[in-house]
């Protein structure tokens, strides 16, 4: 029931009836019963800043420097990357590790 209207008669959208602005904005208002915003978790592990050229396996992060977030577990390495997840063996990232090394040494200013 909406004030200031007859009981027998219906409205279509009462909210609009009593304060259009109040239905343009309603979707935009917070409600009671919406859980606060919580930041998403990252990933725990080492961030490095590692370069990718023509792994295979690390195609998935994308190509060029990036910061990655390195978890080791076992004998795999996990690498995450703006939410996309690789894995790898250890052997293999002491390889990817080495040669960023050698790369950075060549061409350190």
């Amino acid at each position: 029931m909406v004030r200031g209207l007859p009981a027998n008669r219906e409205v279509a959208h009462p909210i609009y009836f009593l304060n259009k602005w109040a239905a343009l904005y309603a979707d935009q208002r917070p409600q009671d019963d919406e859980k606060p915003y919580v930041k998403p978790s990252t990933h725990k592990g080492l961030r490095v800043r590692l370069g990718i050229t023509n792994h295979r396996k690390l195609q998935i992060l994308g190509c060029g420097f990036r910061v990655i977030t390195v978890q080791f577990r076992g004998k795999t390495v996990v690498l995450h990357h703006n939410g996309n997840t690789a894995t790898i063996d250890r052997k293999d990232f002491k390889e990817l590790v080495a040669s960023n090394r050698l790369y950075r040494e060549r061409n350190a200013a």
